[in-house]
Order: structure tokens, then sequence, then C-alpha cells
């Protein structure tokens, strides 16, 4: 029995698959934004963040934000041979995302409101 709990327990504090992608997309943001020393660029870091913490949030209410990234920035090597990846596949995706907005923004205002 009590082994079962200890179980049920840490199944209970790993995330989900979908949501560990998007955390390490908030922890390769939130690494790269302590690099940039310019306001604007730093903006744009957190709408980035903030696009994947609301995946997140969508799907996972209550997410405990603070152990999950602790745990995924004490893991050996994760800085140093994996949190570029990171960054890349989660900007790869932030582009494809923005691009389908714009042509959703461009269909919307070719479009004329009737008088």
């Amino acid at each position: 029995m009590f082994s079962f709990v200890i179980a049920a327990a840490a199944a209970a504090a790993q995330p989900n698959p979908a949501d560990l992608q998007d955390l390490r997309c908030i922890a390769s943001i939130g690494a790269l934004s302590a690099m940039v020393d310019k306001p604007d660029q730093k903006e744009k870091l957190l709408a980035g963040m903030l696009y994947f913490v609301g995946k997140i949030d969508g799907r996972s209410p209550g997410f405990d934000y603070q152990g999950q990234l602790t745990a995924i920035m004490a893991q050996p090597g994760y800085v140093e041979k994996e949190l570029f990846a990171d960054a890349q596949r989660c900007g790869d995706e932030l582009k494809a995302r923005g691009d389908q907005l714009q042509k959703i923004g461009n269909a919307l205002g070719s479009k004329k409101p009737s008088s």
C-alpha cells in the first residue's frame, strides 16, 4: 500500500509530455532573456513565454511552474546540452504560429466592413 502511494505521488509530480515540452520552452526563453540587454528584445521573449504559459494553463490549470522549472534547470547538463536546442525548437514553433496569425490578420484586414 505504501509503495502505491509513493508511486502515485511521483507520477503526479511529473508533468505530462506536452506540458514538459512547453515548460522546456519557458525555461529556455527565461534563460535567454537573462542574456539580453535590450528592453524590446526582452518584451518579445516575454510574449513568447506567455504563449507557452497559456498552452500549459489551458491543459493543466494550477500547474506548479516553480517546482517544475526548478527541476528542469537542475537536470545535469540541461543548460549546457539541451537549452539551446529547446530554444531553437520553441522559436520555430513561435514563428510558425506567428505566421499563421499574420495570415489570419491579412485575410481579415482585406475584408471591408459593410456600411
